[in-house]
């Protein structure tokens, strides 16, 4: 194909303080086998090296550099995307990593299915300790199941698969913000991501699936593991955990989160509610605190009864944790 024809995606990295991984990072960016890229590197505010360690790469004709002051990713990703003309919008969190082949590969599915307005793919958390092999397998493991369930479902149409979007949030496919692409008609018609500070509890990523829902538009899922979501003590969602009691913010953040929306009595808000308690509670659980794994997973399971069926294997986790910590090992 001419490189004339394919659609420009821009890329949209979003950065605050993290100059030990973002020139990983935008490695993994510049690397895309995908050659009509143009990348905007949006700098939040930083105040450590974060441009230092990426000021030789600035130099690449494909990047861009903004800095503003700090305003929590959803504005810099407002930021990027206005600053940028590609027709395709590819987000990558300041610390994870894609394969080389992703983004070709959504441009490929989106050629190929134009109904598709957002699509998201398979990846896998890793950490310092590596073990990537063992958790490629992992994730391919869960690409089958969750093809398997929404072929049950009869979600697939002329070898396509066709969840709509209660499927993707009950077989959690929608995954981190580095995993989706999307059209810009989409966020043109659905507005701004909303402002998201590490002292605020707004996803703000989650609050623009929910609306591009709301609007209609079609959400996909390309069957492959595309993209690596790091795990390290300065993550935002780590950061989140930490400065926020789970037990009296969390609970509520679905009802902060929704209020003033139109969408915050729907099915769908509802079917996202309780995966959002399951998800903590699984994390609680994982973590040994047996009262907040609780109080989440009995939360999941007002909004969904099918989740009281998992509550034991919560439980499971939670000894897990205890007895791996009895033992000594590293969790």
């Amino acid at each position: 194909m001419d490189e004339r024809s394919m659609p420009i995606v821009s890329v949209v990295i979003p950065v605050y303080n993290c100059e030990a991984f973002i020139r990983e990072t935008v490695e993994s960016a510049l690397a895309q086998t995908y050659p009509n890229i143009e990348i905007m590197v949006v700098d939040d505010g930083s105040t450590d090296g974060t441009k230092k360690q990426i000021e030789d790469l600035i130099k690449d004709r494909r990047i861009k550099y903004i800095f503003q002051e700090n305003a929590g990713p959803g504005v810099a990703r407002n930021t990027g995307i206005k600053n940028t003309l590609g027709e395709l919008i590819a987000l990558l969190d300041h610390d994870d990593l894609w394969m080389p082949e992703k983004i070709e590969k959504q441009v490929q599915f989106i050629r190929e299915n134009p109904w598709a307005d957002i699509v998201f793919c398979e990846g896998y958390g890793f950490d310092e300790k590596g073990n990537d092999k063992r958790r490629m397998a992992r994730a391919e493991k869960r690409i089958k199941m969750i093809h398997k369930v929404l072929i049950k479902k009869k979600k697939e149409e002329n070898g396509v698969l066709r969840p709509d979007f209660t499927d993707m949030i009950c077989e959690g496919i929608i995954r981190s913000p580095t995993s989706v692409m999307f059209k810009r008609r989409a966020f043109e018609l659905t507005g701004d991501f909303a402002k998201n500070k590490v002292d605020d509890w707004i996803d703000d990523d989650w609050d623009m699936w929910l609306r591009m829902a709301a609007k209609g538009l079609k959400f996909a899922y390309v069957c492959e593991v595309l993209f690596k979501k790091r795990a390290h003590s300065a993550n935002l969602t780590k950061l989140l955990m930490a400065k926020t009691e789970p037990s009296r913010k969390t609970p509520n953040s679905f009802e902060s989160f929704m209020e003033g929306s139109s969408e915050k009595n729907t099915p769908i808000a509802k079917v996202w509610s309780a995966t959002n308690a399951f998800s903590w509670s699984r994390n609680s659980m994982s973590q040994g605190n047996l009262r907040d794994g609780v109080g989440f997973g009995l939360r999941a399971a007002r909004f969904n009864k099918k989740y009281y069926l998992k509550l034991p294997g919560l439980l499971v986790r939670y000894f897990r944790f205890m007895l791996r910590r009895k033992l000594g090992i590293n969790q």
